[in-house]
């Protein structure tokens, strides 16, 4: 009982620490076919999460619910293959639940911010042939890493 105390309030303090973010609620899956799979590796697939750093908690729920469970707290109401993971998701299996059908979930993270400031400018190509391309993806290797 006191370690699950300890675990619920350092979440409630790792919430209210600035410079830290939850991102909204992702659903990218719903549960048919062979189950709901609301993994981070998909997830980054269709854009970025936390801004291309690892996200350092997670929280899930079933779809429209207000009761959430994360790795260390609460339930969720089937057995899940990977149980609300900062660095892999959430996935349920269908064929694994006593009624072969899993709920439909979903998932948000919590992001760090690498320090709160704006960059300096950056300019690595000239306007010439099709355009000028300042990407993020160009300037991946020479940003800070995220902790």
């Amino acid at each position: 009982m006191n370690s699950v105390l300890f675990v619920f309030c350092c979440l409630l303090a790792l919430n209210s620490i600035q410079a830290h973010y939850w991102t909204t609620w992702y659903d990218r899956d719903n549960p048919s076919g062979n189950g709901d799979y609301e993994t981070l590796y998909e997830q980054k697939k269709l854009g970025y999460v936390c801004g291309g750093c690892k996200p350092i908690g997670a929280e899930c729920r079933v779809r429209g619910s207000v009761y959430t469970f994360t790795r260390w707290y609460g339930t969720a109401p089937d057995k899940l293959s990977i149980h609300c993971l900062p660095t892999k998701g959430l996935a349920c299996v269908n064929s694994q639940q006593p009624d072969l059908s899993c709920n439909d979930y979903e998932i948000r993270y919590l992001c760090p911010t690498t320090s709160g400031t704006w960059t300096s400018y950056l300019d690595r190509d000239n306007p010439s042939g099709t355009g000028d391309w300042e990407n993020v993806a160009a300037f991946r290797v020479r940003l800070p890493k995220c902790h």
